[in-house]
This record gives C-alpha cells, structure tokens and sequence, in this order.
C-alpha cells in the first residue's frame, strides 16, 4: 500500500491552530498509529516562509525545510503516512506550489500527497478573519471592517473554486479532501473529523489541547478598542497584556454581535453562490450544488443591526473597557497612559486619538499618578497641531519603506554600507561609525514651496537626527543647508520641515551621530510645491480669465 503524505492548508478560521495543537501534543501517541508529525513546533509555517523567499530552500541542511522532510526521509520506512499542516501554504501558493513539489522530488518521497482543505461559509469567515487581525499583536490591523471587506485579496481568498483548482492542477483532483466546516461546533467533533480524515482509529487516550486565549471570542466593543491601540501603535507588550484580560472576560453579551448586516451577508454568499456550487459538484460529488447544508442567512444569529465603526474615537463607546482594564491590572492602566502621553503625533487624526484617550484615562488615575508620569517622561514632546496641519494639507512626493529602501535611496556611508537588513516592518541600520547617512530619490522642489519630512524611527541612545539638503545656489550638502532635531530612544515620528525658497529637491538623512543600531520604519516626504498637473491647470485659468477679459473689453467698447 502506497504511503500518503496529508498536506493539511487550513483554510484560516476553520479551527487550524488548534488541529495543530492536537497533532502536536499528541505525536508520541499518532506514532503508535503509524503517523509522523514530524518538527518539534505546531504548526509548519517555517518550511511556508523558507518556499516563499527561496527557490531550492532544502539545500540548506539548517533550515527547516531540509530538517523536516529529512525526518520523514529518515522515517520512511518505520511509518505509514505523515503530516504536514500551515495554512501559511495558500497565502503565496502559486509561488510556494512548485517549490513545494520540487522538495517532494528532491527527497525522492514515494508517497501519495493528499491536500487537507477545511473551508467555512464566507460570511462567517469575514466576521472571524477580520476579529483576529486586529487582535494580533504581530499584525496591528487598523483598517475598518468594511475596507477589510471590500479588499481584493481577502475576496480572492474566499473564492474555494479557484483555490482548490490551483492545489488540484498539482496533485490532482482526487487528492482534494475538502470538508466543511462548522463554526458552532464542538472542538472535539473537530479533532474527530480530522482523526477520521487520518484514518486514526479511536483512542481515549490521545489528549485534547486547551483552548488558545487566541481563539475566544471578544465583544465587538472590545475588538474596535484594539482597533484604536492599533492605530495609536501602543507597544506590543501593552497591547498583548490588554488582549489578555479581554480574553478573560467571564461576562458576554446578551445576544451575539455583528459586523455585517443581514443584507450585507446575503450579498457575501451569492457572490460566492457560483464557485460555491462548482465546488460541491467537483470536489464532492454533492448533485444539489449546496455546498453549506446547515447554513441560511435568514436562520443564523445576524443581527439586524449590527455593530457600526466610526472614523473618529468616541469615549463613551470604551468606558467598560478602560474600566475593566483598571479592575484586572491597574499598573497596565498606567503603563498605558504614560506611553501615551510620551508619544508624538504624526497625524491630526492620531493626536485627537490620544487626547481623547488621555482625557478618558485621567478620570481613573490618581493625581499623585498623573503628576509622578508626568514628571518622568523624559521623552515627551507636545503636539504641534499647526505643524501637522500643513503636513497633511501638503501632497505626497516620496514614501519609503522596507518595501523600496533600496530603490529609493543611494550613496550609503561606509558607516552603514554592510550593515543594512530588511524584514516586513522596519529597516535595521547598524552603523560602525558616528556618521551614518544616506540620500533619498530626488523629489520637487519649486520656488515657494515647504517640504516636510516625516520619519519614523527608533535610535540606539540620545542624538541629532539631521537632513541636509541641496540647493539651486549650493549643490553641496553643508550645515548651513541642513535641519536637525533631538531624537532619544524609543519609537518615534521626527518632522522636519524645509523651507528655503532654493530647495532642489536633493536629500541626505543622517539618522543620528552615535554608533549603534537604528530602526526605521518609514520616510515620508510631502510638499506644498505644485505639480506640472496644478501648473498646467493654473496656466489654462488664467488663459481662461485673460480671454474672457478681452470679450468683455470688447463687448464694452461698442
């Protein structure tokens, strides 16, 4: 009989993170089963990440991916099937689906690869997706559930049809086990679905895993105000430690809350309705094309209204929250408060934000507290709400990135030369020397115009984060055509503004004058300098008013 390798992808929401604690702490136990879990993690999201950013990453004999598909090289004999689980694998698979076989080939696997897909009906999945978005510490979502909802990608995700072509076009359509997935039911029917997938005979001793704080459901209130901590970039620290007693909360809402509407979630399913039923027929064998049974709009728990986001931070809607966070652990109360009032603003938005939520804390908080905060916060800097007005009235010209450092700036120090590393958050500079610096892509530079530099950045101890810049006089970068401010430890948004009327367009930022290691997370360059499109539409105006002033000449003088 042929060995099977199970490649089970999720999808997200469908009960993956705690399949995978099962088949973790139960690996001795699946061993007796002829079953090999193989790694010592939970889930195999470092073979995923090790597919995505290389071709052929099992010729590294460190990492991952070499480590487990040796392991099951070395096992093959002793065992009848293996598994593998990350619901990681859809998010790139049209890159990592190749690679994925290729390392199956490479180790010379003679098994049958059968793909494990749990999917849930797409409203559901929306609602549950976008609550753990914004719960993740890793993540910070910030985006409102209805710009999560209308995202391209998100509604890709959800179209089962195409995804299950993609995984079928490689190890065919026999190979697809797809079973669907009940949001209300029990966990350890979960664990029994998928032991039957397996073919694990039944086992009273195998254990179930306890259920991760990750997974309890919040109010909606409760999400919306992580949503905010998002936005205002409370510390990762902070952030996980109110989740926490979120998640503890004993007292629930009467009745379940929503984010979608009724109508809104009808318009979610018949989107789907089509590849829902190609699915059912396809992939199994279902001649009524339901794909969802036990699944109607009209009979599920929806609210009728449902539960409504503001584009601005409301007080009264938190209360409870602020309140229970006080009664848990009032020190993160505390903690909270001061890494607010040390922040500063890099958008009108964000300093209302955290003025509301100052004023909101301060009714909770002793005076002795508020003046001992006050009195050490050697970092805080007031908001200067003109400042950021003009910086948000000013137009774009240049964003930078870990995304496009490398192409949008050039002529680094030998200070920094090998010293720079990129991951999806922040830029991690580790200069040698005293002097680290690099230019920026040129940008416009017109004649009554103010340019704004807006950098987000965390240094190694106090310094002078500077800019120079060139001029249309002086094509030399000097201290006499430079601006300069203070930067101390700790996250943070510096401004710099330029004014003079003989602006380039030409940037050097020198990040700070200490060695050490400096992250920096965003430039964003903006102008009051009119675009050839403005200038073009101005010129016409005038031509406009000019002509019209002529035929009303004209008109008069007969």
């Amino acid at each position: 009989m042929k060995k099977i390798l199970f490649i089970h992808i999720g999808l997200h929401k469908t009960g993956t993170t705690a399949i995978q604690s099962f088949m973790a702490i139960n690996r001795d136990l699946l061993k007796k089963h002829k079953i090999l879990y193989p790694g010592d993690f939970d889930n195999h999201y470092p073979i995923v990440s090790e597919l995505e950013k290389s071709k052929k990453p099992y010729l590294d004999k460190l990492s991952q991916t070499y480590l487990v598909f040796s392991e099951i090289k070395n096992n093959f004999k002793k065992y009848q099937k293996f598994v593998l689980s990350s619901e990681g694998f859809i998010e790139k698979d049209t890159i990592i689906l190749p690679r994925l076989l290729q390392t199956i080939e490479f180790f010379q696997l003679d098994v049958l690869v059968q793909i494990v897909i749990f999917c849930r009906p797409q409203p559901s999945w929306y609602e549950s997706a976008y609550n753990q978005l914004i719960r993740e510490s890793k993540v910070r979502f910030t985006d409102s559930f209805e710009a999560f909802f209308r995202a391209r990608s998100i509604y890709e995700i959800n179209n089962y049809y195409l995804l299950l072509n993609r995984w079928s076009a490689y190890f065919g359509k026999e190979n697809m086990i797809l079973t669907v997935y009940d949001p209300k039911q029990d966990r350890l029917k979960l664990f029994s679905d998928f032991k039957q997938l397996l073919g694990i005979p039944f086992d009273l001793s195998m254990t179930s895993p306890p259920k991760a704080a990750s997974n309890i459901s919040l109010r909606l209130e409760a999400i919306e105000f992580l949503r905010w901590l998002n936005i205002l970039e409370i510390d990762a620290g902070i952030f996980e430690r109110i989740v926490k007693i979120f998640s503890s909360e004993t007292k629930k809402p009467a009745t379940r809350q929503h984010w979608l509407s009724p109508e809104k979630a009808k318009m979610i399913y018949h989107d789907f309705e089509a590849t829902n039923r190609m699915v059912a027929h396809e992939y199994l064998n279902k001649t009524n094309g339901i794909l969802f049974d036990n699944y109607h709009i009209e009979d599920s728990d929806t609210l009728s209204n449902p539960f409504v986001q503001l584009d601005y931070f409301n007080p009264a809607l938190f209360s409870q929250d602020i309140e229970l966070i006080r009664q848990s652990e009032p020190s993160l109360l505390m903690d909270l408060y001061s890494q607010l009032y040390q922040a500063n603003s890099p958008t009108i938005r964000y300093a209302n934000t955290k003025d509301c939520f100052l004023t909101l804390i301060d009714k909770l908080v002793s005076e002795t507290d508020l003046i001992r905060i006050r009195q050490t916060a050697s970092n805080c800097q007031t908001d200067d709400y003109d400042l950021l007005q003009r910086y948000e009235k000013a137009k774009s010209v240049l964003e930078i990135s870990t995304k496009n450092f490398q192409i949008k700036t050039f002529d680094w120090s030998d200070h920094i030369l090998n010293g720079i590393d990129l991951d999806q958050c922040s830029i991690r500079i580790n200069s040698t020397g005293d002097d680290p610096y690099f230019c920026l892509e040129k940008v416009i530079g017109n004649f009554d115009s103010i340019t704004f530099i807006r950098i987000k950045i965390d240094v190694p101890g106090p310094t002078v984060l500077r800019c120079y810049y060139k001029t249309r006089v002086s094509d030399v970068y000097s201290e006499t055509q430079s601006k300069f401010k203070e930067a101390r430890p700790g996250l943070k948004y510096v401004f710099i503004e330029i004014d003079d009327p003989e602006f380039n367009g030409e940037l050097r930022v020198d990040p700070g004058d200490v060695a050490g290691v400096y992250y920096l997370y965003e430039i964003v360059v903006k102008s009051t300098a009119k675009s050839y499109e403005d200038l073009l539409y101005e010129n016409r105006e005038l031509k406009m008013r000019y002509f019209n002033l002529q035929q009303e000449e004209t008109q008069s003088s007969f």
